[in-house]
């Protein structure tokens, strides 16, 4: 999966559809480089529908990093809306901030609902990062790295940014965020 998703994925003789997750572009107008819009292209990994393959057991499909993952029914299942649940997102400019999970530092931002008070619970969480693209008409790049649920202490990550302002670091400092 090194060039990206493909449209289907056979595993264990049966085929899942990925089309839901082809990549696609949110546009912040008058937020670019000369007041000029911004075009932020998202991107998925197969980290969305999956889980790692422990040691020894048998894998249906190599990532992106050829590390072995397993199909995973209830993941799958949450990826298939998650283009809409980030389109909300960027909708509502929800806050984000960066936090440490399995595979590293990445963004964390919270699916909840417009308007929803941010206390500490369970929640839907995507980890992503941005960088600026080298693809003509696009700005930044949101790589989509995991979506899951987890428990959050919104008391431990008191610093939080609205996801913009991480879009418009990665397009006018030309570097990844979170580095």
């Amino acid at each position: 999966m090194k060039d990206g998703l493909p449209t289907e994925l056979n595993y264990q003789g049966q085929t899942a559809c990925l089309r839901h997750l082809a990549p696609f572009t949110y546009t912040y107008n008058g937020h670019g480089l000369g007041g000029a819009d911004l075009r932020l292209r998202v991107t998925f990994t197969s980290h969305v529908f999956s889980e790692r393959t422990e040691v020894g057991q048998p894998h249906d499909f190599l990532d992106e990093s050829d590390i072995r993952r397993s199909f995973d029914a209830g993941r799958y299942a949450f990826s298939l809306n998650l283009p809409n649940h980030l389109t909300g997102v960027l909708n509502q400019n929800a806050y984000s901030w960066p936090m440490r999970d399995k595979n590293g530092i990445a963004n964390l931002a919270v699916l909840a609902p417009p308007q929803h008070q941010l206390v500490s619970g369970t929640y839907e969480t995507v980890f992503y990062y941005l960088y600026p693209s080298d693809v003509d008409g696009i700005d930044v790049e949101m790589l989509v790295k995991s979506c899951y649920t987890m428990d959050i202490n919104f008391n431990k990550h008191r610093r939080r940014d609205r996801i913009r302002v991480y879009v418009k670091e990665a397009l006018f400092n030309n570097t990844r965020v979170p580095k």
